[in-house]
C-alpha cells in the first residue's frame, strides 16, 4: 500500500471520528452543565467498566476476528465471516451474565459502598450489544470495507446523541447510563441491517473448526486485554478513592480532551493499518508499513495535539465548565502520552499481528499494570497531575521497549528517516508549549497554530498528488 493510500485511508476513518468527537462532546458537555464534575466522572467509571467486560467476555473477538477472517479468501472466507457473527451471539450472552454478577463489587471499589449499585447494574446491558457488535465489526474489516465502517460509526454517533440528549436531561445520572446502553444497541442495529455483508455457506451453524480456531485466538488475547483493561480501569478507582468522585470527572475530562480529539489517527490504524501488518509476509514489509504509518500518523496528529497544547484550557471550559479548570494541568501530561503513541501504536499492533501470545501478555501486561502502580505512587506527591505523569512515563517505557523488541524480532530498527519525524514533532510540541507558557495572546497562538495547520496540509497534499501522478 502506498504512503498516499495510507493517508487518505486515515483522513476517511478520521472524518468519521472527528463527528463521533463532536456528538462525544456535546455529551459530555451537556453531562457537565446538568450533573456536574460528578456526572462525568460516574460517566466515565460506567464507560470503562462496559469497555472491560466486553473485552474480557468477548475474548477480544473485535481484534481475532479480524485475523480468522481476512486469512481465507472465496467461500470459506464468506464462511469464516458468519461463524464470527454466530460466535459472538454466543460470547454476548455470557458476557452479559458475567457483567451484571461484576456489577456489585465494582460498584464498592470505585465508590466504597453501594449507592450506585443501579446505575452500574443498566450499563452492564451495554455488554452484550457491545460484545455481538464487535464481532460484525471485526467481519467488516476484514474485508476492507472502510467506507461502510466510517458511514456506520458517524451515523451510531449522530443517533446515539439524538437519543443520549433527552434521557439525560429528564433522567439525570439513570438517563446517562441508559444512553450508554443504547449507544451500543444502536452501533449494533446498524451493522446487522447492513446489505453489502456476505452471505456464505454454513451461515447459520458453527463448525467445530471454527469455535475452536476463534477459542485459541481469544484465549490468547484475553489474558492481555483483561490485564489492560483491568489497570485502566484501576488508574480510574485509585483516582477517585484516593481524592474524590470531582477528581475522576476532572481525570475523565482531561482524558476525553486529550485521547479523544486526536483519537481519528488511531482508529484510522486499528481499522486499516492493522489487517495491513498482518498480512505482510515479511520483516521488510512489516517494518516498512510501520514506519509509513508513523510518518502518516505524526503529519495528521501534530497540528491538533499542539493545539490542545495551546488552547487546552479554554477548550476544557467551552467543552466543560470552569469547574473543570484544575484538570488543565493533568490534561497536558495526557497529551504528552499520547503523542508518545504515535510511535507506539503502529509498533503495537504489529506486536499484536507477529508476537507470540506470551510475548504479548508480557510486555502488554507489564506497561498496562505500570499505569495504576505509578498513579497509586505519584498521586500523593504531586496531586491530580500524577495520574498523566504515570501515563507518559508509561507511553515512553512502552515506545522504547518495542522499539527494542522490534530489533530483536527482526533485525531491523525504525529508520532514521522516520526518527526525524519524531524529532520534529517533538520539537513543535514543545515550541507549542513555550508559547501556550508564556501567557500570550489568543492572536499568537492561533497565528502558531494556522501555520502548523497549513504546512500539515501541504504535505499532505503533495503527497498524495505526487504518488497519484506516479
Amino acid at each position: 500500500m502506498s504512503f498516499a493510500r495510507i493517508l487518505r485511508a486515515s483522513v476517511l476513518m478520521g472524518g468519521a471520528s472527528a463527528v463521533s468527537m463532536v456528538c462525544g462532546l456535546i455529551r459530555g458537555k451537556l453531562v457537565a452543565i446538568i450533573l456536574g464534575v460528578s456526572g462525568v466522572g460516574l460517566w466515565g467509571i460506567a464507560n470503562q467498566y462496559v469497555t472491560l467486560a466486553a473485552q474480557i467476555g468477548g475474548l477480544g473477538l473485535s481484534i481475532s476476528g479480524v485475523k480468522y477472517v481476512s486469512e481465507a479468501s472465496g467461500d470459506e472466507k464468506l464462511r469464516r465471516e458468519q461463524e464470527v457473527k454466530i460466535f459472538a451471539r454466543h460470547l454476548g450472552g455470557w458476557g452479559g451474565l458475567l457483567s451484571l454478577l461484576f456489577a456489585l463489587p465494582v460498584c464498592w471499589l470505585a465508590f466504597g459502598s453501594f449507592e450506585n449499585q443501579l446505575l452500574l447494574l443498566i450499563a452492564a446491558m451495554a455488554v452484550p450489544f457491545t460484545i455481538i457488535g464487535g464481532g460484525w465489526r471485526g467481519a467488516v474489516q476484514a474485508n476492507g470495507r472502510i467506507a461502510f465502517l466510517a458511514k456506520t460509526q458517524i451515523c451510531g454517533a449522530i443517533l446515539s446523541v439524538i437519543i443520549a440528549l433527552p434521557l439525560i436531561w429528564f433522567f439525570r445520572e439513570t438517563g446517562l447510563v441508559l444512553s450508554v446502553v443504547l449507544s451500543s444497541a444502536i452501533i449494533l442495529t446498524l451493522f446487522i441491517l447492513d446489505k453489502g455483508q456476505g452471505n456464505g455457506t454454513g451461515a447459520n451453524t458453527l463448525s467445530l473448526e471454527g469455535r475452536q480456531a476463534l477459542l485459541v485466538m481469544g484465549l490468547a488475547l484475553l489474558g492481555t486485554l483483561a490485564v489492560s483493561q483491568v489497570a485502566a480501569l484501576a488508574a480510574r478507582l485509585i483516582v477517585t478513592r484516593f481524592i474524590g468522585i470531582e477528581a475522576s470527572g476532572h481525570y475523565q475530562a482531561a482524558f476525553s480532551i486529550a485521547g479523544t480529539i486526536p483519537g481519528f489517527i488511531f482508529a484510522a490504524m486499528s481499522t486499516d493499518f492493522y489487517p495491513r501488518v498482518a498480512a505482510a509476509k515479511t520483516h521488510e514489509d512489516s517494518v516498512a508499513a510501520i514506519e509509513y504509518q508513523i510518518q502518516a500518523g505524526i503529519i495528521l496528529a501534530i497540528p491538533l495535539l499542539a493545539g490542545l497544547v495551546l488552547f487546552g484550557p479554554e477548550l476544557l471550559a467551552l467543552l466543560y465548565s470552569a469547574q473543570f479548570a484544575p484538570a488543565s494541568g493533568l490534561m497536558l501530561w495526557m497529551i504528552w502520552a499520547v503523542a508518545c503513541r504515535l510511535l507506539s501504536w503502529p509498533l503495537g499492533y504489529w506486536l499484536l499481528a507477529k508476537a507470540t501470545s506470551k510475548e504479548l501478555f508480557w510486555i502488554e501486561g507489564t506497561a498496562a499494570l505500570l499505569i495504576p502502580l505509578l498513579t497509586w505512587v505519584l498521586l500523593p506527591a504531586f496531586g491530580l497531575a500524577g495520574a498523566g505523569m504515570a501515563m507518559l512515563i508509561v507511553a515512553v517505557f512502552y515506545g522504547t521497549y518495542l522499539v527494542l523488541f522490534l530489533r530483536k524480532k527482526t533485525g531491523m530498527f525504525i529508520s532514521l528517516y522516520s526518527w526525524a519525524y519524531v524529532a520534529l514533532a517533538a520539537l513543535i510540541l514543545l515550541a507549542a508549549q513555550a508559547i501556550a507558557s508564556c501567557g500570550l495572546g489568543v492572536l499568537l497562538r492561533l497565528i502558531y497554530l494556522i501555520i502548523l495547520g497549513a504546512i500539515g496540509c501541504g504535505v499532505f497534499w503533495r503527497i498524495t498528488n505526487q504518488q497519484k501522478n506516479a
